[in-house]
């Protein structure tokens, strides 16, 4: 037991360190890019002239809580517990403020908290939040391939075949191999899956909105999906406060090749920027029944 314990240490740290190699690199390059790169007064002329869609771009951000709180409705739900949508969208987004503090899964330790104080044994809040990391990867992978295959290859046509056959057979490994710890992991992943669309979507539309990029559709709903390559990037470097640093480096590197450096570098910011008041939209939505929900 004690080897065991100590090899888990080994591996933690390990897996730390790694985090903390990648964060440093990935800052470093972001930084150094906005430096160099960015003009600030075309910044501010472009958030005078896109406020509103900017606001709007975050509100749709804000509402992918919603199905990202179904999906793991479906995780921790059993025999012997059931929230209702509305309980689960609660205790998810108000959760998911966590984040933003330096540390290893905080939001899932702050969910795992929540259910503790109402209750709900902790091997259930355990398996439910790495099921929960588990499959919401999964559901970021059939977009991130896709775009990868988009940008280094520049097939069209494939990439586009390529999304839904990724998507289902995830789907059905998710059916065969996680059902046994999960009836609803399947489901869960299509919830997930509608997740990542969302945020696809809110930057879809953060790009189209802007007056400073002019790019075919295709390559526009390409570009959107290097947002989800960098959303699990961020996701899988543990300890980095929401992704911070990472998400914007993998989008500058892959953003660079299409768009002008200032404009990829305007429309990382302004991304980072609807992150987090759509989070914070969440939280506020949240703390109203809260209470009502841990009873206090």
């Amino acid at each position: 037991m004690k080897n065991l314990l100590k090899s888990i240490s080994k591996s933690r740290f390990v897996l730390y360190f790694l985090s903390f190699i990648i964060f440093c690199l990935c800052i470093f390059y972001a930084i150094e890019e906005i430096i160099t790169t960015l003009d600030i007064e075309k910044l501010g002329t472009v958030l005078n002239k896109n406020f509103f869609s900017i606001f709007l771009t975050s509100i749709l951000f804000a509402t992918s809580h919603i199905f990202f709180s179904l999906a793991w409705k479906h995780l921790i739900n059993n025999d012997s517990i059931d929230f209702s949508s509305k309980n689960s969208v609660t205790w998810h987004s108000y959760s998911q403020i966590f984040k933003y503090l330096p540390g290893p899964f905080l939001q899932h330790l702050g969910r795992h908290g929540i259910g503790l104080r109402m209750g709900i044994k902790n091997k259930i809040l355990v398996q439910s939040a790495v099921l929960d990391l588990i499959i919401s990867s999964l559901s970021a992978v059939p977009y991130s391939f896709t775009a990868i295959i988009y940008f280094y290859f520049y097939t069209n046509i494939f990439a586009i075949v390529l999304l839904p056959l990724t998507a289902l057979l995830i789907f059905y490994l998710i059916k065969f191999f996680l059902s046994k710890f999960s009836s609803n992991a399947h489901i869960s992943f299509i919830y997930f899956f509608i997740s990542q669309f969302i945020l696809l979507v809110a930057f879809f539309v953060l790009n189209y909105f802007l007056d400073i990029i002019n790019l075919d559709l295709t390559t526009l709903i390409m570009t959107s999906m290097i947002y989800i390559l960098a959303w699990l990037i961020g996701m899988l470097t543990v300890g980095v406060p929401a992704g911070i640093g990472v998400r914007e480096a993998v989008m500058i590197y892959f953003l660079n090749n299409l768009l002008n450096q200032n404009e990829v570098i305007i429309l990382v910011i302004l991304m980072r920027a609807v992150c987090i008041i759509g989070d914070l939209i969440a939280y506020m939505y949240s703390i109203k029944s809260i209470n009502k929900l841990l009873k206090i």
